[in-house]
Parts: structure tokens; C-alpha cells; sequence
């Protein structure tokens, strides 16, 4: 016997008044997703990736369709979250494609290093661990994949969504919140936000800079450490300490709790080389705990 599954209403609580409200902000948020999703398809194109961060031209209008611009923050996280989904498992069938193909060993290796970094359409130069530039030839035959691969599917429909509000809409406080070290994000927390989530991407261009300066240097039989290299190295810590503490700040100004627990402590990352997991590893430890005793010293 199949089970019969309710789909009652739930009761709200709203007076006529204020559920008019919600519905009008809920079709000003589905049309402004269209609008920045169009945005966002256009830097996917010509850059090669999305980005939540972009600020349009026009950014007042897009404002003025959600009310304010936290608001249209909200709905440009959530609109690149929804299509990001959707290149990830483009990204997997174009992984399949490239695995069953008659192609070369080694232009399938290539082709998969792109679609790892998805740089099927990007412009800047793209070079493998082992410091091989990868050939235009294999760029193109990646963005003609690629393109066949959308071709199968529709884009996802935007003008549906509902609403992903986060807490710049309201004034919580909590007593204590937990954080532990993601793999693709600074920060996980105990409630289940995601905090930092450009941070492996910066990572991994430090990574490449910093380990091919060093592949380079060993080669010729020269020691590692050079003045570039300090400096190169100098520039990630600087970037990393600016981004925890732009993180933990955020949280602070958020969440307000009344502890920050940190219940793991592990940066590293398959994706990143030994040498960036080791100097992460060791720079992100001491910049957490000199945080950590600064927010404790400034609390009132």
C-alpha cells in the first residue's frame, strides 16, 4: 500500500498584512535573481568563473528591486551558490566525457586539470604542477566540450527561487558558536555556515606562484629561499591573516557569541602541495590564537 503524504499549509502566524509583504519582497527577489543570474552567466563567459562578489554597473537598480543592497548581496550569494551547483555537475559529466574519449593520455590529463580548476573558459594562463603551460589547442578543445556539455542541459530557472535570507536580516545572539577549518572554506560553523568561501581559491594561486618559484630554484641546483620567495611567502600569510580576521569578525559582529569555540585546527587541504599545507598549517595556527586573544582583550 502506498503512504499518502500531506501537503497541508502551515500556519504562519502573519496577518494579511504582513504575508502581502513577504509575497511582494519574495517576487522582488525572484526577479532580481533573473537579472543577476543574466550577470552572472555574462563573467562566466568572458572571465571564466562566477563571482558573488561582482558589483554591476547598475547596482543601484538591482537594489532598489530587493529594497536594499544587503539584500541583493543576499540574492547574488544565493543566485552564484544555485549556478555553481549546476557547473559542478557539468563539471562531473565533463570529467566522464574526457575519461571515455580516444584523446591522447596526455591531452586527457590536461583537459582534466582544466575541468578541475574549471577554466574551460578562462583567459589567463593555466600551468600544471610540473610547470607545463597547458596548450591553447587544449583550451579550445575544453571549451568545445564544455559547450556541448551545457548544450544537453537548461540553465537553472531562476525565476522560482525562493529566498535564502541570512542573519544581516535579523539580530540574533548565541552563547557559544564552534568552528572548525573546511576543506574548501575557511570556516565551517557548528549552525552550518560556510564562512570564507574564496579562500582555497586564493590559496591555490599562491600555491602555484610559491611552488614553481621553488621547482625553478631547485632545478638549477640553488637553494629554495630567496628574496622572491620570502616575499611571496610574506604576501599568503598577509592574506591569510586578513582573511581570518575578517572572518572572525564578521562572526563577532553577527553572531555575537558569547564564546568562540575552535574544535579543529587542521588547514590542510589535498589540493594544495606539502610546502603551502605546511606553511598554512603553521601561519594559520598562530594568526587564529593571536585573534582569539584579541577578541578577548577588546570584549567589554
Amino acid at each position: 500500500m502506498n503512504d499518502v503524504l500531506r501537503t497541508d499549509l502551515l500556519g504562519h502566524g502573519m496577518n494579511a498584512g504582513k504575508e502581502r509583504k513577504v509575497f511582494d519582497l519574495l517576487r522582488a527577489w525572484r526577479t532580481c535573481a533573473v537579472r543577476v543570474g543574466r550577470e552572472q552567466w555574462r563573467l562566466f563567459f568572458e572571465t571564466g568563473s562566477l563571482n558573488k562578489n561582482h558589483r554591476s554597473t547598475n547596482e543601484s537598480d538591482l537594489a532598489q528591486i530587493v529594497g536594499a543592497a544587503n539584500r541583493l548581496q543576499m540574492v547574488r550569494y544565493q543566485v552564484a551558490g544555485i549556478l555553481d551547483s549546476y557547473l559542478s555537475n557539468r563539471q562531473n559529466e565533463f570529467s566522464q566525457i574526457i575519461e571515455c574519449s580516444s584523446l591522447p593520455a596526455e591531452t586527457r590529463h590536461q583537459l582534466h586539470f582544466v575541468n578541475r580548476w574549471k577554466a574551460w573558459f578562462g583567459r589567463e594562463p593555466l600551468v600544471m604542477k610540473d610547470g607545463a603551460e597547458i596548450p591553447q589547442a587544449t583550451r579550445r578543445l575544453a571549451r568545445q566540450v564544455m559547450r556541448a556539455v551545457l548544450a544537453r542541459h537548461r540553465r537553472p530557472d531562476l525565476s522560482g527561487i525562493n529566498m535564502v535570507i541570512d542573519q544581516r536580516a535579523a539580530k540574533l545572539r548565541c552563547e557559544e558558536i564552534g568552528l572548525d577549518s573546511g576543506l574548501r572554506t575557511l570556516f565551517a560553523t557548528d549552525q552550518g555556515d560556510l564562512l570564507g568561501q574564496s579562500f582555497l581559491r586564493q590559496l591555490r594561486a599562491y600555491d602555484q606562484r610559491i611552488s614553481r618559484l621553488a621547482a625553478y630554484r631547485q632545478s638549477r641546483g640553488l637553494r629554495t629561499r630567496s628574496p622572491r620567495y620570502d616575499r611571496y611567502v610574506r604576501q599568503m600569510r598577509g592574506f591569510l591573516r586578513t582573511e581570518i580576521n575578517r572572518v572572525l569578525n564578521r562572526v563577532v559582529r553577527v553572531q555575537r557569541p558569547g564564546r568562540i569555540v575552535v574544535e579543529k585546527l587542521d588547514f590542510r587541504n589535498p589540493e594544495l602541495s606539502r610546502r603551502m599545507n605546511r606553511l598554512v598549517s603553521n601561519a594559520g595556527r598562530r594568526i587564529i590564537q593571536q585573534k582569539r586573544t584579541d577578541l578577548r582583550q577588546s570584549a567589554p
